[in-house]
């Protein structure tokens, strides 16, 4: 069985690839770019493309994206409009919302406290690699970061757990 990652941006792809490794994820796991925009009529034909090549042995779909300021409920609910149809071919399709943003888990993984990290993490960042920060080195910083102290994040915690999760 496999389980799908459908992330926001290429660099969440790098990013999560180098969070399987760390926490030693065995399963299967495929990480792709979210189709189009967070609220775009396309997710639905990937997840039936995914369905359709791995016949029918997808045990879960996660689709993680950043909430970018905007309310969690607005965000899942936007999303859940193009997930609709394909729900009962794919019974486990999670939605994980990163607030603020990835940078959030970044820093939190850096040292940072859940308030700073929160609040204005892009800061704490370029504090702690003493640089300006642009979101590409999403996946190159991540490999200085604990992984175990993204956890303290509810919903990044949430989705280690679905990713464990047989």
């Amino acid at each position: 069985m496999v389980k799908i990652l459908l992330v926001e941006d290429s660099y969440g792809k790098e990013f999560y690839k180098h969070v399987l490794r760390s926490r030693e994820v065995r399963r299967k796991i495929i990480i792709r770019r979210l189709a189009g925009a967070r609220c775009n009529p396309k997710i639905e034909r990937q997840i039936k493309a995914f369905h359709v090549m791995y016949k029918h042995k997808i045990n879960g779909v996660a689709i993680i994206v950043d909430s970018e300021g905007e309310e969690y409920n607005k965000v899942k609910n936007n999303l859940m409009r193009h997930i609709a149809k394909v729900k009962d071919k794919i019974k486990q399709i999670e939605i994980f919302i990163i607030d603020p943003s990835h940078e959030k888990l970044l820093c939190l993984g850096l040292g940072g406290n859940n308030n700073t990290c929160s609040n204005d993490p892009v800061t704490f960042i370029e504090r702690k690699i003493r640089d300006k920060y642009n979101h590409n080195m999403l996946g190159k910083i991540v490999v200085k970061a604990d992984v175990n102290s993204m956890l303290n994040d509810q919903e990044f915690n949430r989705l280690i757990s679905f990713i464990n999760d047989p």
